[in-house]
């Protein structure tokens, strides 16, 4: 029987490759080899004090009970037993001893769902709750160290293209025919919304009221009077052409002459002098067409009108639909050249973020009070997620395969357990023989 237990006892193999298990890392290489050579050890001590049982007992039954013998075989004896029952207690833990159902054997593979379970809930309930999270990341001031992680300038060029690339990403995500229709129903309702007479009734009356139209009011002036002395001859021929036929031709020619010159010299006057009588009616009108604008229903209606035919117009739809390709473009441009304007501002904004943060005391208060009170909420909320997570994983895991991953992490400690069962259990089998032998 001694002889089936060593037997049987002998580990899975120096890869573990016999029960089917791969190694992966080499640190599950080293454990592998680690708990195989320790299994060999808590073996071969089980083996050697069998041994030593069998020589003593023999010698034993030669020099009689109480001999030197007697003492040897009773440690060795002792020792085999608390190495077979260490070795089943051990054994019990990933498989059934000797392969025999044996109850409450094989307690890792046949109770993996309820240590799944209670894994998940003491993970949760010692490492992700509410409040000892909130405290950790309090203790961590993470703005403080956003700041100083910022402060390099390696660090917030990095940010600065992860938010180039971020931005990159998004545009080219989007379907151009879908935001450029998009865009043009925003764009063309929008527009249709525009009370234009009240808006152009303000703006004229604001212009006209500070005097900023007297530089543009000078200028058409003096194109007119340009335009004057460029057609005189058109309209002395179209003069001419409507005069009666019983005038005499140099009497038209006099009276035409007297009306050309005083109609050019009073726009050539109104357009040197700004305080001109036709300058003062001209600024007078523009300020009645102005409060028309804005209270006039039939000047409001017929602005409507216009802006609706300027929305319709083909051209403007059409230069409103290109509004996205053109801003894609320019966006894109923009992302791909490192000394744009856009790549400064995005680099000035992260530089900006880092000397605020550093110098703005109750500012880094305020984000680390944020920052603990979303983590408080997240770990309250989602705790039970994470002992749900470590739960189904465990379930999906092959219970023979679980057995030996922990067996992997955690066997070559227990391999001692063998080996101090061992030599306590012989200590106590010598020492139980010598009270039994003076008492």
């Amino acid at each position: 029987m001694s002889a089936l237990l060593i037997r049987r006892a002998i580990p899975l193999g120096q890869t573990l490759a016999m029960a089917g298990f791969t190694l992966t890392t080499e640190s599950d290489e080293r454990r592998g080899a680690g708990l195989a050579t320790m299994q060999h050890i808590a073996t071969g001590l089980l083996l050697g004090v069998t041994v030593v049982f069998i020589v003593a007992r023999v010698v034993e039954s030669h020099l009689g009970d109480g001999s030197w013998a007697s003492y040897v075989r009773a440690t060795a004896e002792a020792g085999m037993v608390g190495a077979i029952a260490d070795w089943f207690a051990v054994t019990a833990l990933f498989r059934h001893p000797l392969g025999l159902r044996i109850p409450h054997t094989a307690i890792i593979p046949e109770r993996k769902n309820e240590i799944g379970r209670g894994l998940g809930e003491f993970v949760q309930t010692n490492f992700a709750s509410g409040a000892l999270l909130a405290d950790r990341v309090a203790g961590l001031e993470p703005s403080r160290r956003a700041a100083d992680w910022l402060s390099d300038e390696r660090n917030a060029g990095l940010v600065g293209r992860g938010a180039v690339a971020a931005i990159r990403w998004g545009v080219d995500r989007l379907r151009d025919d879908e935001v450029a229709a998009t865009l043009e129903h925003l764009v063309v309702g929008r527009a249709r919304q525009l009370d234009v007479g009240p808006i152009l009734g303000r703006a004229l009356a604001a212009v006209t009221a500070e005097g900023r139209h007297e530089d543009l009011v000078d200028e058409a002036l003096r194109t007119l009077v340009r335009t004057l002395d460029a057609t005189r001859a058109d309209l002395w021929t179209r003069f001419v052409t409507t005069a009666p036929w019983w005038v005499p031709e140099r009497l038209d020619e006099r009276i035409f002459d007297r009306l050309f010159i005083a109609g050019r010299n009073m726009v050539a006057e109104a357009a040197n002098d700004r305080r001109h009588v036709l300058r003062i009616r001209l600024d007078a009108r523009l300020a009645s067409f102005a409060e028309e604008l804005q209270h006039d229903p039939a000047l409001e209606q017929r602005a409507a009108e216009w802006r609706d035919r300027l929305i319709d117009d083909p051209a403007v739809r059409t230069w409103v639909s290109g509004l996205w390709g053109d801003g894609k473009r320019a966006l894109t441009g923009q992302l791909d050249d490192p000394s744009s304007a856009l790549r400064e501002r995005l680099d000035s904004i992260v530089g900006s973020a880092a000397t605020q943060l550093r110098q703005d005391v109750s500012l880094r208060t305020k984000i680390d009070e944020w920052v603990v009170r979303q983590v408080r909420t997240l770990a309250d909320e989602h705790g039970h997620e994470i002992a749900r997570l470590v739960a189904t994983t465990v379930e999906r895991w092959d219970g023979d395969d679980t057995a030996r991953r922990i067996e992997l992490q955690v066997g070559r400690d227990l391999q001692f357990i063998r080996i101090n069962g061992t030599v306590v259990g012989g200590l106590a089998g010598l020492l139980i023989y010598t009270v039994s032998r003076f008492v």
